[in-house]
């Protein structure tokens, strides 16, 4: 977590701002920046990791997913 806005991609993506997004109860369910799906660890290293995936990630997790199942 150190390093967050060092990796981020999106320039408009900051520690700071995804922490508090994810912490606050009052945005389950809504995009963080509008643009990415965003949830945390639960930090039992000391410290919560807050990860966000855009919608085209969460289409292919979404798609894997039911081919999985209509595999069975």
């Amino acid at each position: 977590m150190a390093n967050f806005d060092g990796w981020a991609t999106d320039d408009a993506v900051r520690r700071e701002t995804a922490e508090a997004f994810v912490a606050d109860p009052g945005r389950v369910g809504r995009h963080y920046l509008d643009r990415y799906l965003a949830f945390a660890t639960s930090g039992t290293t000391g410290r919560p990791a807050v990860f966000l995936h855009d919608r085209d990630a969460v289409n292919v997790y979404i798609a894997l997913m039911l081919a999985r199942r209509l595999r069975r």
